[in-house]
């Protein structure tokens, strides 16, 4: 049975992160909340991947949760043989307005299965719609 590897690298928050109180990891907009990660080039074994299926996505709302968990969602692959730097991006804006752990696994056509990534904290918040003040007038002029 073949190993494979990957490593989780972030959420991206398309307008910035926050941290909000007694919240754990960055806390992102719904709307535009996108979970990250780096696509696995090798096996575990150091053999150059050529096979790779996609990605298990654990989803929970604590460490615990996420852990015990089966995969909440798969992603497909966008190649079977990622190239160094490939990124897999997953929009997370169809989940909960709550705080979220996950953990990411990837596997190949054959159903071998890497090692989860570590747990990663991160909140989803409601999408906040700013209305802005009008600007100031121009050119003002006396006669």
């Amino acid at each position: 049975m073949r190993k494979l590897a990957v490593a989780i690298t972030s959420v991206l928050v398309l307008f910035g992160a926050t941290r909000a109180a007694r919240a754990e990891g960055p806390v992102v907009n719904k709307a535009t909340c996108e979970l990250s990660w780096n696509a696995p080039t090798t096996n575990a074994d150091g053999t150059p991947l050529t096979d790779l299926a996609g990605y298990h996505v654990y989803l929970g709302t604590s460490a615990a949760d996420v852990i015990a968990s089966g995969p909440t969602l798969q992603v497909a692959a966008p190649s079977p043989t990622p190239v160094a730097g490939s990124r897999v991006v997953w929009s997370c804006a169809a989940i909960a307005v709550q705080q979220h752990y996950t953990q990411i696994a990837a596997f190949d056509t054959s159903g071998n299965i890497s090692v989860r990534t570590p747990v990663f904290p991160f909140v989803v918040q409601s999408v906040v719609t700013v209305n802005p003040a009008p600007s100031a007038p121009t050119n003002v002029q006396v006669r």
